[in-house]
């Protein structure tokens, strides 16, 4: 009789358990990673399922940012700005994140604390079943000086550059002439610096012989200023005419990395 019991009170046990843990710490912790949609008349109950389907899609494609709710260290979305018109709507996405800086709250006491900071901005232009059209990668500076107004550049780590956001590159083509688009953000974690980002792939083209052969396009240098705590978004854009064919598909191998300026003495040959 007491086996029975047991076999019967622990299933029930279990499943109470799971109902407890799923409906009191899963779904809020899940609520609260969720993007807050604007409480407007504009926006119907289609046009709200649509945002969050476009924001989902985002967050796919943005394979840089940490999402997993379960994280601490996740990132949050919120829409700052929208407009509806012509069957679209564009939302502009902040992406935050925590971050570690410093503060002198007295002169000579350097103390190491955690934040919140923008990470990234967007803009997404998306249809009424929320397919992205249009994703941009919007330019803005962290606000670290008005955060800490006694913090200086002496202060600050030394410049550390980071790519991030890295985007399949896009190939335009149009009147004979192939454009190749190279997408990225570069992430400033310290000082104000200066880079020299260097693009790398093979492009089709004919060789001393008179015949078609893949051979290395490697970008000229340029140097780009990125200040202190911030994140950059580059575009940057390579012409080619026929007969030559540049190969950045989802299998041929595209190098993005970024030197310091002027020194390009780790570039290939």
């Amino acid at each position: 009789m007491q086996n029975l019991t047991n076999l019967i009170l622990i299933p029930v046990v279990v499943i109470v358990i799971g109902l407890i843990i799923e409906y009191w710490v899963i779904q809020p912790i899940r609520k609260k990673s969720e993007v807050a949609i604007p409480s407007s008349p504009m926006i119907s109950k289609g046009w709200a399922t649509a945002i969050r389907r476009g924001i989902k899609q985002f967050k796919v494609q943005q394979t840089g940012y940490i999402w997993h709710w379960w994280s601490r260290n996740r990132n949050t979305i919120t829409i700052e700005a929208w407009k509806i018109e012509k069957g679209c709507a564009t939302l502009t996405l902040a992406v935050s994140g925590e971050y570690k800086t410093v503060e002198t709250p007295v002169p000579g006491v350097i103390q190491f604390v955690t934040k919140q900071r923008v990470a990234g901005v967007y803009e997404l232009i998306i249809d009424r079943t929320g397919d992205i059209l249009r994703m941009d990668s919007l330019p803005f500076t962290s606000v670290q000086s008005s955060t800490s107004p006694n913090l200086s550049q002496e202060d600050l780590p030394e410049t550390k550059l980071t790519i991030k956001n890295r985007k399949r590159p896009v190939v335009e083509k149009k009147n004979g002439e192939v454009k190749v688009i190279i997408e990225f953000d570069v992430e400033n974690s310290g000082k104000v610096g200066k880079a020299c980002p260097y693009v790398e792939f093979q492009v089709v083209t004919i060789g001393k012989d008179g015949k078609l052969a893949p051979q290395p396009f490697r970008s000229e240098p340029e140097s780009y200023d990125i200040p202190a705590l911030t994140i950059v978004p580059f575009r940057l854009k390579y012409s080619f005419h026929s007969p030559d064919w540049p190969l950045v598909g989802p299998s041929d191998k595209v190098r993005v990395e970024l030197f310091p300026y002027p020194s390009t003495a780790s570039r290939p040959a």
